[in-house]
């Protein structure tokens, strides 16, 4: 028994000395300071955060917003930029003072119902003249447009110029070279004025200021025969006659009394120079003034009639007026 005893004693005794040896013993308080390495998973490059996504959305929707409102004030609440100082140009018979008083009253009413009308950012040379021709109508056109400030803007005009005196009734208007009635006319100055031709309506068709005649047909033919005749004939354009806006022939009454009949529709130029070769070569000097009138309204032919005679016919040919 006690020899059995022993022998698990120093067993014992064995196998704690081998615990106790140096190189088990760090193995030890190595193994007592391991640390398992941190696993490290790759994460997807597709991955996106829900909450940062929506965080930049709200931020910038709110940036949208700030910037809409703030454009929105300067345009509908704000009078920083609303015109109220015009430097004119180009304007005799319109003051200038009156041109910018009506940029400034046209803040009173606003484009699609929210921007002012005067707004700086609105104005143009289309847009001014839609400000001002409601006003008067003497302005023709708005050229030029030029920014000068937030408020300030230095414009040029041109006027309308009387081409004619046109004649309805008892009633005198100027016209201008589109035949826009923009002016009436006293008639002591419209009768006795060597200034402008005057052209009657005989059919009296009346008319307002500002109204579009519509005889821009009349007024071309009326150009180019009144610079030919002033370059080719003698005496001079007393008045003219249409039988309406619309008809298709006119009629010159020269000095002398005695007047002439055109083809509208028919090259003026020719039709002057038609003239020119009956007055030479079919009429005498010293009995111009006997002339009652000179039909040229038929192609190649042309009637002239003196006073209380039987009117005469010669061929005009196309070869002697060109």
């Amino acid at each position: 028994m006690g020899l059995f005893s022993f022998k698990k004693s120093w067993q014992s005794r064995k196998k704690s000395a081998r615990f106790r040896t140096r190189y088990f013993q760090q193995r030890i308080t190595q193994a007592r300071n391991y640390k398992r390495p941190t696993r490290i998973v790759p994460k997807a490059k597709t991955k996106i955060s829900l909450r940062t996504l929506a965080f930049k959305l709200t931020f910038y929707k709110i940036i949208f917003l700030g910037i809409v409102l703030t454009i929105g004030y300067f345009l509908i609440i704000s009078n920083l930029f609303l015109v109220t100082e015009v430097n004119v140009l180009g304007n005799e018979q319109v003051q200038s003072d009156k041109i910018e008083s009506w940029v400034e009253d046209a803040g009173e009413s606003r484009v699609w119902k929210l921007v002012p009308r005067n707004h700086i950012l609105l104005l143009s040379e289309k847009s001014l003249y839609s400000i001002l021709s409601e006003k008067t109508p003497y302005i023709f056109d708005v050229t030029r447009v030029s920014r000068k400030g937030i408020n300030k803007i230095e414009i040029t005009v041109e006027e309308r110029v009387p081409l004619a005196i046109w004649k309805t009734g008892e009633k005198f208007f100027y016209i201008d070279k589109l035949g826009i009635a923009y002016e009436q006319v006293v008639s002591g100055y419209a009768t006795s004025t060597e200034n402008y031709i005057q052209i009657e309506d005989i059919t009296e068709t009346p008319i307002i200021v500002g109204e579009d005649l519509k005889i821009l047909q009349v007024i071309e033919f009326f150009n180019k025969a009144f610079l030919n005749w002033d370059k080719n004939i003698t005496p001079g354009i007393d008045y003219i006659k249409i039988p309406g806006r619309f008809g298709q022939e006119i009629q010159f009454f020269s000095k002398e009394g005695w007047a002439v009949i055109f083809d509208i529709s028919t090259e003026a130029y020719k039709q002057v120079q038609s003239l020119r070769l009956i007055l030479d070569q079919e009429i005498p000097l010293d009995r111009r003034k006997e002339v009652a009138y000179i039909d040229l309204r038929i192609p190649n032919k042309a009637y002239y009639c003196f006073q209380g005679e039987p009117c005469s016919v010669i061929q005009t040919r196309n070869e002697l007026v060109e």
